[in-house]
């Protein structure tokens, strides 16, 4: 597995960020996890941010915007922003459609269906 010093939970849920916060902090993925509870916000901070995340765990439900419109509007950012932050998508959608737009993304590297565990993070392929 790649070196992850942060990692970004973008998720709406506070109970979601809660439970992934500590499956992250107790395995030792990462030396920073931050809880983005907002799309927008993580993308004006990804913009302007001179220390930019390893990795997104991005929920795809969300009010404000969706992940998917998360990804759109990533891609538009300078072009070494998507190329060193790796976005792995986390969502309780079993929709098959959504699966399959998330593969086909290039932004995204994996989706985990919800609850985050460890051992589903461990057999990420990276």
């Amino acid at each position: 597995m790649n070196q992850i010093t942060t990692i970004w939970l973008v998720e709406d849920s506070t109970v979601d960020l809660f439970i992934n916060s500590r499956v992250l902090a107790q395995s030792g993925f990462a030396g920073d996890v931050l809880q983005v509870p907002s799309p927008e916000d993580a993308l004006n901070a990804l913009a302007t941010s001179a220390v930019l995340p390893d990795l997104i765990l991005l929920d795809i439900r969300m009010p404000e915007m969706d992940g998917f419109e998360f990804l759109e509007k990533m891609a538009t950012l300078p072009k070494a922003i998507p190329e060193k932050v790796k976005i792995i998508l986390l969502s309780s959608s079993i929709d098959p459609v959504d699966y399959q737009r998330a593969l086909t993304n290039p932004l995204v590297l994996a989706f985990i269906p919800k609850p985050l565990t460890v051992e589903k993070f461990n057999n990420l392929k990276w």
